[in-house]
């Protein structure tokens, strides 16, 4: 009786084993096959993202189709459902060199001293003679830079020479060592023309003051000490900066043509970190960290001026400080926002067994 018992024992056992046995091999198999499935569709949405940026087919022979008049592409897929993409026209700030610029509010943040890096993208569009910026014209200014001596602050413009046959765009620094000295530093790109975008980076380690011009550094001095803010008060707006204008003081010296991606951080970025905006575009994200930029916590100010209505730029940092257009009759005459061509932001949209998502990409 006991061995019959404890034979049967021995079979129960073996059956709850067996069957958990295959309950494990069920959910192996299972959670092998969701692995899988995840791992294939986004190995299927990075290829198709791809493709797209770089304008290949889709699948070997399977050209991608075209947008159409929503700026959208539709593909049905059998395994991954509805996939739509999406796109959005980039816009910029147009100004026209009569008495429109860009204002930011005062704020001391603004006043970076040490460690700093700012970029810009412009795009000149003066024409008349020999179709480059005018001599004078400003790109920003931040402070006052005329009498060598009296200078403080910062400010970039352009120069032509003496036949007018070239432009160069000139940044100008006020530095203090730590023995008082003052002195100004000068920096310059050479062969600027109309009609072309450029991404100008200024980097500055208390050290060296450092230029780039789309990505590659182009000019470069020895800079020891610190920007001198030593007379920034509010005469004349001394005190802020200004975007599309070479002095705070007057409506002299305006920038007319496009103007994007405004940025400045508490560090100086290296040249790869650079370069990694630049090959971004219009699209950087100061907030998120991609390829070699990483300086997410370093940013001070970043206005995209793409908003696309209405006479206010918006700050994507933390610290949100507002800046300003001043134009003269906005909503009529001039345009202010335009749109930039072939440049757009693009989303990508799936559906999947009721399942909707959202997100951009580049």
């Amino acid at each position: 009786m006991n061995k019959k018992l404890n034979g049967g024992v021995v079979i129960y056992m073996s059956l709850i084993v067996m069957f958990i046995g295959l309950a494990i091999l069920y959910f192996l198999n299972k959670s092998g096959t969701t692995i899988f499935q995840n791992f294939k569709t986004k190995s299927v949405r990075a290829q198709l993202i791809n493709n797209i940026n770089s304008g290949l087919a889709i699948a070997r022979d399977a050209e991608l189709p075209e947008f159409n008049e929503n700026n959208k592409i539709i593909l049905q897929t059998i395994e991954d459902g509805t996939i739509e993409i999406m796109r959005r026209p980039q816009y910029s700030i147009r100004l026209w060199g009569q008495n429109e610029y860009v204002g930011i509010a005062r704020s001391d943040l603004m006043k970076t001293s040490s460690d700093f890096t700012i970029s810009l993208w412009f795009y000149p569009q003066t024409g008349g003679f020999n179709d480059y910026p005018l001599n004078g014209e400003g790109l920003f200014t931040f402070g006052h830079l005329r009498e060598q001596e009296a200078d403080f602050g910062y400010d970039a413009s352009f120069v032509r020479n003496a036949d007018g046959s070239e432009v160069r765009l000139v940044f100008r620094m006020a530095l203090i060592d730590e023995e008082n000295n003052h002195s100004t530093i000068n920096l310059s790109s050479d062969q600027i023309l109309d009609n072309s975008w450029y991404f100008l980076s200024i980097t500055h380690d208390q050290n060296m003051l450092k230029m780039y011009m789309n990505g590659e550094m182009v000019d470069s001095s020895p800079a020891v000490g610190v920007i001198d803010w030593l007379e920034a008060t509010d005469f004349n707006s001394r005190d802020r900066l200004f975007i599309g204008k070479r002095s705070a003081d007057h409506s002299s010296g305006l920038f007319e043509g496009k103007l994007r991606n405004f940025g400045k951080w508490g560090t100086a970025l290296s040249i790869n970190s650079i370069r990694s905006i630049y090959n971004q575009g219009l699209e950087f994200n100061p907030l998120a960290i991609a390829g070699d930029y990483s300086s997410v916590d370093n940013i001070i100010v970043y206005y995209k001026m793409n908003e696309n209505n209405g006479n206010r730029v918006y700050d994507l940092s933390i610290n949100n400080i507002l800046g300003f257009v001043n134009v003269n009759d906005l909503g009529g005459g001039l345009a202010v926002w335009v749109a930039v061509a072939d440049s757009f932001t693009k989303y990508i949209r799936s559906e999947f067994n009721g399942y909707e998502r959202i997100e951009q990409f580049r």
